[in-house]
């Protein structure tokens, strides 16, 4: 059959086992260069087993195989409807998908930072995957501006908030000021 036909039966199936890891399917994707073939799969999953409680996980792989594919309107829609409630994602995403890292690199401080000072969002709490999908913007954004400076103090910051949660991070933020 079809490839599609052959997911649909794979994905009915009750036990889903290895494949029950988003991350999985989009890793094996990606390294294999079967970035449609994972699309297919994660979307099949979505729209087959409405009953996965891990559904935002799916989301996420599915909008990074989207993303790599140059798939712009598609990624765009998907963090609209799925887990974006705050407009710092949607100008973010905008400016990056624009190829304008500097702006898409302010939005999403701009998010971080409100999200650090725990502000209240006016469209409620934003959802631990958007407030992860700012940090691989932010992250994805000193990659094409080269700030490899900016990656290791971050990289650094984060080990160490793990290590040490109720201490200050060792190095700062920066402000989007600092990044002009």
């Amino acid at each position: 059959g079809t490839i599609q036909e052959i997911t649909k039966d794979l994905v009915s199936i009750s036990d889903l086992g290895p494949i029950q890891s988003p991350q999985l399917i989009g890793s094996a994707s990606r390294r294999s260069g079967s970035l449609q073939t994972g699309g297919v799969l994660l979307e099949e999953i979505l729209f087959i087993r409405s009953d996965i409680s891990s559904q935002d996980l799916y989301w996420g792989q599915l909008t990074q195989l989207y993303k790599s594919l140059n798939e712009d309107d598609i990624v765009l829609g998907i963090i609209e409807q799925q887990f974006s409630k705050q407009v710092q994602t949607k100008k973010a995403l905008e400016h990056e998908l624009a190829g304008d890292f500097h702006k898409a690199l302010e939005q999403y401080n701009e998010a971080t930072r409100l999200l650090d000072q725990h502000t209240a969002w006016p469209n409620g709490d934003p959802s631990a995957q958007e407030s992860e999908f700012w940090e691989n913007g932010r992250f994805e954004c000193f990659s094409k501006l080269l700030k490899w400076g900016d990656i290791s103090d971050n990289l650094i910051a984060d080990v160490a908030q793990q290590l040490h949660p109720t201490q200050q991070p060792l190095v700062p933020q920066p402000t989007p000021k600092e990044l002009e």
